[in-house]
């Protein structure tokens, strides 16, 4: 049976740095004093530090797959991917991510995982808004082909293991 090692982490607050240019006008407005301050040093600091902890997961090989939420954009992913991908020779992590139109201070959900032992189709990612009294997160979905493999993932219900159609293993985050 082979294994797959996923984690998910909230990033806590994971924003590119304050005047970053590429950043929504609405995003940038409403969160300008949370932001004052976020320097590229800071930035840089939070994304050495979230990449040592990711490169120790897994005794020390990273995770397959990792479901990360409060992330500001693709952007802050690229950025923690390359430094993975810089210091761990056995991994080519890459991003999945759909920007949250929802979410009233821009905090998305997305993915990391490694491509060379699974593909993504992107047009089968979308996400899912659930509302309760107050706004909440998106909850991201793809489909992780592997390679050749038959995945087994425990049963959300049971905890058992229970077998995912070959080849495909669904998650959110």
């Amino acid at each position: 049976m082979v294994n797959h090692f996923v984690a998910f982490w909230n990033l806590e607050n994971l924003f590119a740095p304050e005047g970053f240019p590429e950043r929504e006008p609405w995003i940038a407005q409403q969160l300008a004093a949370e932001l004052k301050g976020w320097t590229q040093a800071l930035f840089d600091t939070k994304i050495n530090q979230l990449a040592s902890i990711v490169r120790q997961m897994n005794a020390g090989q990273g995770p397959d797959i990792l479901g990360v939420c409060e992330v500001e954009n693709a952007y802050v992913l690229q950025q923690l991917t390359s430094k993975l991908n810089s210091q761990m020779n056995n991994r080519n992590y890459s991003v999945v991510h759909v920007d949250s139109t929802k979410d009233h201070r821009g905090i998305d959900t997305a993915f990391v995982f490694d491509l060379l032992k699974y593909t993504v189709d992107p047009n089968a990612v979308f996400s899912h808004f659930v509302m309760r009294r107050t706004g909440t997160r998106d909850i991201t979905q793809a489909t992780f082909t592997t390679q050749g493999e038959k995945s087994w993932l425990p049963s959300a219900t049971t905890g058992r293991l229970a077998a995912v159609e070959p080849t495909r293993a669904e998650g959110t985050a």
